[in-house]
């Protein structure tokens, strides 16, 4: 059964790119010529580096 993105159940794509805020990292990933920005944003933590971060990111990859 085919999983989420067209990956196989199971598979892990490998990220292309990194970016860290605050002590956190966003991941970029490339999966069938779409981009995607993984970001996990802890409850609490600052959100104006979580946004530079992931603003500096998109601007990279569009």
């Amino acid at each position: 059964m085919a999983g989420t993105c067209g990956m196989e159940q199971g598979e892990h794509p490998e990220s292309i790119d990194a970016a860290y805020w605050s002590g956190y990292d966003a991941k970029v990933y490339k999966i069938k010529n779409v981009t995607y920005i993984v970001s996990r944003h802890p409850q609490g933590k600052p959100e104006d580096s979580h946004v530079k971060t992931i603003a500096e990111l998109i601007n990279k990859y569009q």
